[in-house]
């Protein structure tokens, strides 16, 4: 996650309700001088507790308040979500529920998070909301947006959720993946995920990687991109369109 914004990014952030609230929550963080990051900074050692408690905490660094438009810049998706079509849209890891309270205005939504306290955000806008994957409809989305999630999964857990993801998707559907890299070394992958990594958003995976993980999971990357890499760390985010194999 970047800690800083640059002008168009601030000026981008002040036209939009959700933005205003992310930068001034950033601006009193900066004020009491906490550190951005701290790979556990919550009393637990549990995943979902972990998650529901920086839910209920409201705990800015763990909690990304992305713009929508950004979320759908960065996936290659935003010509899909803008056009007229109405789209059936699951968005996994709904965080504070901009995207999906922003995608609710045209499309069809569903959401899927490790914690109720995410889901209960967008209780009031998304169609379905469940933590449990296994529960969606097979064959119902358009689109599957997986954002600022897949650094917080193991290996292990990552493919699984794929696999039970991709019969979700409309034949031509696609899953949109947002990943971390390392700036220094495009070829590194983590080798263990312990759970203070995953805590920490700490897990990195090479293009190659991410893709036998998904080639694992019975899919096929279509497209491939690389997209910003964040001032002040050594960390590049890459996106992957997947689709079923055959």
């Amino acid at each position: 996650m970047k800690s800083r914004f640059n002008i168009r990014r601030i000026s981008a952030h002040l036209a939009s309700p959700h933005g205003r609230k992310t930068l001034f929550r950033s601006l009193i963080q900066s004020i009491r001088r906490q550190p951005f990051v701290d790979i556990n900074p919550l009393p637990t050692t549990e995943i979902k507790d972990f998650w529901e408690e920086a839910h209920q905490r409201r705990t800015h660094v763990w909690l990304s308040g992305s713009l929508p438009q950004e979320v759908f810049r960065r996936c290659e998706i935003w010509e899909m979500v803008k056009g007229h079509k109405k789209l059936h849209i699951l968005n996994v890891g709904v965080g504070e529920g901009f995207c999906t309270k922003y995608l609710a205005k045209n499309h069809i939504v569903d959401g899927l998070d490790i914690s109720n306290q995410a889901l209960a955000t967008v209780a009031n806008c998304a169609r379905f909301a469940t933590t449990d994957a296994a529960k969606l409809v097979d064959a119902e989305y358009d689109v599957i947006i997986h954002h600022l999630v897949s650094q917080h999964m193991s290996h292990e857990d990552f493919c699984s959720q794929v696999q039970v993801l991709l019969p979700k998707l409309r034949p031509t559907g696609l899953l949109a993946v947002q990943f971390a890299m390392k700036t220094s070394d495009l070829t590194f992958s983590t080798s263990s995920c312990e759970p203070e990594l995953q805590m920490g958003g700490g897990i990195i995976r090479s293009r190659e990687f991410i893709t036998s993980l998904i080639e694992k999971a019975g899919g096929s990357v279509a497209r491939y991109f690389v997209k910003e890499s964040w001032k002040g760390t050594d960390t590049t985010y890459g996106v992957i369109h997947v689709v079923k194999s055959g």
